[in-house]
């Protein structure tokens, strides 16, 4: 009687521990992908799918996964026996939102349009150009553009440099500006960022990968960027007083 006890006790553990289930993610032609997060429904437990597509999470027979990402459909699955044994080929497909026709205008027509309904132009916020640097110039380029008087006395009085700090944090800000519009909020909660906090996390991955502040995001280095850099910046901000 004590053995049989015993054995049910061990088949019990068996099929109730958590074993690891694992396998690829691609698009619809076959394309490894990034940065997918992974979520057991039963345990809360999240991971994100590598560089090359490959995830692995722990999960009983029973549990629900869920694939999760902003650009692609959600896939969901139950996990059975059967899957423990072997790697899943994991398919999504992108999300796709219809919207209206639109018209898009050319600057031409959108001017006549103003003048013709009597909007006033649109804003502008252009810049006093900064004068140039030694490296930028060199030094002949930088010694003759110095013989402009207004650009010496920029340079000697400290205007040129403070002109390009301002410039800098601008330029920063816009960038952060666009990130958070393309991700919205609910990305970044995904991620388990702070309320709050979502533009401090964008400036701190951007500055330790070196992307730079340009109009030219490269998104998708950008993401991968974020989801390596989540666990860092959650103990940066947990070990602050």
């Amino acid at each position: 009687m004590k053995f049989f006890v015993l054995f049910m006790t061990l088949v019990s553990i068996f099929f109730h521990a958590q074993q690891k289930v694992f396998g690829t993610i691609s698009d619809e032609n076959n394309q490894p992908l990034a940065g997918i997060q992974v979520i057991n429904m039963r345990t809360s437990e999240k991971t994100f799918s590598t560089t090359n597509g490959n995830f692995t999470i722990l999960a009983n027979i029973g549990d629900e996964l869920r694939w999760v990402s902003k650009a692609y459909n959600r896939y969901q699955l139950v996990i059975t026996p059967e899957q423990l044994n072997k790697s899943l080929n994991i398919h999504l497909s992108p999300f796709v939102q219809e919207i209206a026709p639109v018209t898009i205008l050319s600057d031409k027509q959108v001017s006549e349009l103003q003048e013709k309904i009597g909007l006033p132009p649109s804003a502008e916020n252009p810049r006093e150009k900064a004068p140039p640097t030694v490296k930028e110039a060199g030094w002949a380029g930088y010694i003759y553009d110095m013989r402009n008087l207004n650009n010496l006395y920029k340079n000697i009085s400290g205007d040129a440099r403070r002109m390009r700090s301002l410039y800098l944090y601008e330029d920063q800000q816009n960038s952060i500006n666009k990130v958070l519009q393309y991700y919205g909020t609910s990305y970044f909660q995904e991620l388990e960022i702070p309320t709050n906090k979502e533009r401090d996390f964008i400036q701190f991955v951007m500055g330790k990968e070196k992307i730079s502040f340009s109009k030219n995001i490269n998104y998708t280095l950008l993401e991968m960027a974020f989801i390596r850099f989540v666990p860092e910046y959650l103990k940066l901000i947990q070990n602050k007083p």
